[in-house]
């Protein structure tokens, strides 16, 4: 997969992968006398935080058993909660997920194909996700294997492959 237009800058990964190319969006949010102009939020979100954050907005109660935390709090100069780790799953590009805990990731590709490699990068050192240090941190990689085996929830309409690669 190309990146036509350099849209990921430094990042390896494109739109649906689950390198940082893939999953690092920016966000802009306006509302005069709540958030403050020009202000950054440095807190790691993602997409399933957008449901909650709507929520306590609006003044409606958040559904229970959800992924998202409200990042309402950030917007409007609060302390905002930090996710103990940030899941994700695709089918598409042959198979894939990944997760982020602190400073670690770790991703699996094609799994579809069989092929259950998970690689583990040092984001805190290595942003754009050049160097593969899965054989200098083992104790690091069964971590971050089995957040990746227990996070998966089986889904006959979005099927992937070879979750645990002890199996």
């Amino acid at each position: 997969v190309t990146n036509g237009f350099d849209s990921a800058a430094h990042l390896r990964g494109v739109k649906g992968s689950v390198y940082e190319g893939g999953l690092r969006v920016p966000l802009i949010a306006y509302l005069p006398g709540a958030i403050k102009p020009g202000a950054v939020i440095d807190t790691p979100l993602y997409f399933p935080d957008v449901l909650p954050t709507l929520c306590e907005f609006s003044g409606a109660a958040a559904p229970d058993r959800i992924d998202g935390v409200s990042f309402w709090p950030a917007l409007t100069g609060g302390k905002q909660r930090a996710h103990e780790f940030l899941y994700w799953e695709f089918p598409g590009y042959g198979g894939q997920h990944a997760v982020i805990e602190g400073e670690w990731k770790a991703v699996r590709q094609n799994l579809a194909k069989g092929v259950v490699k998970t690689e583990l990068y040092n984001l805190a050192k290595d942003e754009g996700e050049k160097e593969d240090v899965a054989a200098k941190h083992p104790d690091v990689l069964a971590r971050l294997e089995k957040r990746l085996k227990d996070e998966h929830t089986p889904n006959p309409d979005f099927p992937l492959q070879a979750v645990d690669p002890k199996k």
